[in-house]
């Protein structure tokens, strides 16, 4: 069972840490929310090193059940240099403010993806072969997702405290939802906007769902895409995973019915996203680091993991690994066919980066 194996591994390693989505551009202590693996004090001149921008994925060792893919391919979707051009990301790499880069991306029924291109104060919005679009956008807006009828909302947790739906062609401001009217007493406590039956809903420290817009109540851990799971992960160190799955119709003190776990090859540093797809696949993408005696990455990898119903893994796909401390919100999305959209900084800009079977 789940339980008894977290159990054992947290007595033998005395912590265990929640970690999922959001990530703070500060050095971690172990128990702290997931960073972003900290940059080497002399980063390389290329924006992405080789070894970073795989040319091919990697299929868990395990055999794919009937129907999982038996092999990705990697699209590239756009290579933005640091900048304030029409085909730049905004950066900002030195001074009092905290290190940033883009925060966020979420992908369209179209296939395209959005960016949150806070420091430009705008969205990119990027399609394969096409020159990127922008609209406006809040400088102080952390995270962006799109809803059932392709409308952007934006989080701004710290500053203006609200979420707002823009509209799609000219950044326009439609609708606005005050994130104190909504019984949010921290927003700054918050990780994520989520989207859950035609309803827009606010993650609160890695670990429930508040509604937004929906009459109802807090849910414990993410919602599944085929409505059979409440998800929550659990990150044990040095390197290993375990996703809870807790059947919809569950009580809280109930044992989760859906028990997945897996070890990696290098140390896990942080959970950078965890979601499902239409097929009922769970998948949850961790960083991986590893640290020389003098607190330099020696190697760094991104994975993504997919598992079937059954709970047997489907795909192990190796990503575009991120260089750097830039705090992050959302910078993986699987859509519901089960695409990989992931976003990837380096020293000289970003990467956007599809993988599909």
């Amino acid at each position: 069972m789940l339980q008894r194996w977290i159990a054992h591994t947290v007595a033998g390693l005395a912590v265990a840490t929640w970690a999922i989505g959001c990530t703070q551009g500060t050095t971690p202590e172990p128990a702290q929310a997931p960073v972003a693996p900290r940059q080497p004090a002399a980063a390389p001149a290329a924006p992405l090193a080789a070894p970073e921008k795989p040319a091919a994925a990697t299929v868990a060792a395990a055999a794919p059940a009937a129907g999982a893919p038996a092999q990705w391919k990697r699209t590239e979707i756009a290579v933005l240099p640091w900048g304030s051009g029409p085909a730049q990301a905004g950066h900002v790499a030195q001074g009092d403010q905290n290190l940033e880069g883009p925060m966020a991306l979420d992908v369209g029924a179209d296939g395209k993806v959005w960016l949150l291109d806070q420091v430009n104060a705008r969205i990119l919005v990027l399609g394969l072969g096409q020159p990127p679009r922008s609209i406006p956008a809040s400088r102080t807006a952390q995270d962006l997702i799109l809803d059932g009828n392709s409308q952007p909302w934006t989080l701004d947790r710290l500053v203006d405290r609200q979420v707002r739906r823009l509209d799609p062609l000219t950044g326009a401001v439609t609708q606005t939802l005050d994130l104190a009217t909504a019984g949010v007493a921290e927003p700054g406590l918050s990780t994520a906007l989520w989207l859950h039956e035609g309803a827009l809903w606010l993650e609160m420290e890695n670990t429930r769902l508040v509604p937004l817009q929906a009459k109802a109540t807090a849910k414990q851990g993410r919602p599944s895409r085929d409505g059979k799971w409440v998800l929550s992960a659990l990150r044990v160190p040095p390197d290993k995973v375990a996703v809870a799955g807790r059947g919809v119709d569950q009580g809280d003190a109930e044992a989760p019915r859906l028990a997945l776990q897996h070890q990696f090859e290098l140390p896990l540093f942080s959970i950078a996203d965890l979601d499902s797809d239409a097929a009922g696949r769970v998948w949850l993408t961790a960083d991986l680091v590893r640290f020389g005696p003098d607190d330099r990455p020696l190697d760094r990898k991104r994975n993504a993991i997919a598992w079937t119903p059954g709970g047997k893994i489907a795909a192990q796909v190796e990503l575009c690994a991120p260089v750097g401390a830039e705090e992050q919100f959302r910078t993986v999305r699987i859509t519901a066919a089960g695409e990989v959209f992931n976003l990837c900084r380096g020293p000289a800009g970003v990467v956007v980066e599809r993988w599909a079977p």
